[in-house]
């Protein structure tokens, strides 16, 4: 159950708010829907992080304050976040969220931070297999609702429109496609998904976010498997952005951040973090181990990382190299996913692993 204002108060004694909280707390009682809060809404957000930061956190191999990644929710993520820079905040933050309805509003407002009534980032992970089927799971696709409705993917492979029908999620109500890179299994969708939109007489614009050349390499896909396709008059339009590294860009609530990571793929491949008012998550991509990936996981709700290999392998992610880096994390959770025959084969128990239709409210 999640903790009323009044338990919250123990996590801020000494802040400075406490007369404020106590009196937020002592005329919150009533239930309600669960509450938005702009995790960025103060100076020193943790949305406008600079190359300063960044390097500083590079400096020691764990950096200061940096813990394990893990299950660890709610309460108990706030309790420990206070042992990390920049706490005071961010347990404010996780506080307010998990709060109890007028709770929550009440005690966010006392605190300075911008809350109003909302759902929660809830994310289902569509398709969690590699290119090849492995496990008889469908190729990457991710699906995020910032209310009841997912209205977001991230990466489409070329199974993403079979999959979504399986786990009942209507295509037409997608507005934005993050792609992180143009391989078959990430991308290869969008032609189906395109043309799928065309013949059930969609409306709804498409916004396809990816690394540069996207246009041109979807405009050859559908072009190869229908000609004459990316010619057609459609009801809808279909808006291709490009990735900038480490550039952000705000799509309504969604705000995406790339990070150039190391995969070949005839273009630059991406990590891509997605912030919304009411959670963040990361995803990976396919790439080898950088230090790229500490900076699309900093501080996320959730970390989806690529988990292909046991042992290292060429331009992809492995257990091995993972477990060594896996303390320098500092997202609340780190699911695995996108393995390999071998990959599924191994000792998992150690870590948190995805499959197709896994849904992970924030």
């Amino acid at each position: 159950m999640r903790p009323t204002a009044e338990q919250v108060l123990v996590q801020h004694a000494g802040t400075g708010a406490d007369a404020e909280v106590r009196a937020a707390a002592a005329r919150a009682r009533a239930g309600g829907a669960g509450l938005r809060v702009e995790a960025g809404a103060r100076t020193g957000s943790v949305r406008n992080r600079g190359p300063a930061r960044r390097q500083g956190r590079r400096a020691g191999k764990g950096g200061a304050g940096r813990k394990r990644a893990g299950g660890c929710r709610g309460w108990a993520g706030v309790q420990r976040l206070g042992r990390r820079p920049g706490a005071e905040r961010r347990a404010s933050v996780r506080a307010v969220r998990g709060c109890r309805g007028a709770a929550g509003l009440l005690l966010g407002r006392s605190l300075g931070l911008a809350v109003w009534d909302g759902g929660w980032v809830d994310v289902t992970v569509v398709g969690s297999g590699d290119a090849f089927g492995s496990g008889g799971r469908f190729q990457t696709c991710i699906a995020v609702a910032v209310d009841e409705v997912p209205r977001v993917l991230v990466d489409c492979g070329a199974t993403s429109l079979t999959a979504l029908r399986g786990q009942q999620f209507d295509p037409n109500e997608i507005e934005t496609i993050v792609i992180t890179h143009l391989h078959g299994d990430h991308f290869g969708g969008l032609p189906f998904l395109i043309l799928d939109g065309q013949f059930r007489r969609r409306t709804r614009d498409l916004t396809v976010v990816g690394p540069p050349g996207t246009r041109d390499r979807l405009t050859a896909a559908m072009e190869t498997l229908y000609p004459g396709s990316s010619q057609v008059q459609r009801r809808f339009e279909v808006h291709v952005l490009e990735h900038a590294d480490g550039q952000s860009r705000e799509l309504g609530e969604l705000r995406v951040t790339p990070y150039e990571v190391r995969h070949a793929s005839g273009a630059p491949a991406y990590a891509v973090q997605l912030q919304t008012p009411a959670g963040s998550l990361a995803y990976s991509g396919d790439t080898e181990w950088t230090e790229a990936l500490l900076d699309a996981a900093d501080d996320v709700d959730l970390f989806l990382c690529e988990g292909y290999s046991p042992t290292p392998i060429r331009w992809h992610l492995d257990l091995e190299t993972l477990t060594q880096h896996r303390d320098r994390f500092t997202c609340r959770d780190l699911v695995l996913t996108h393995l390999s025959p071998t990959a599924l084969a191994a000792n998992l128990t150690d870590w948190k692993i995805a499959y197709d239709g896994l849904r992970l409210p924030l």
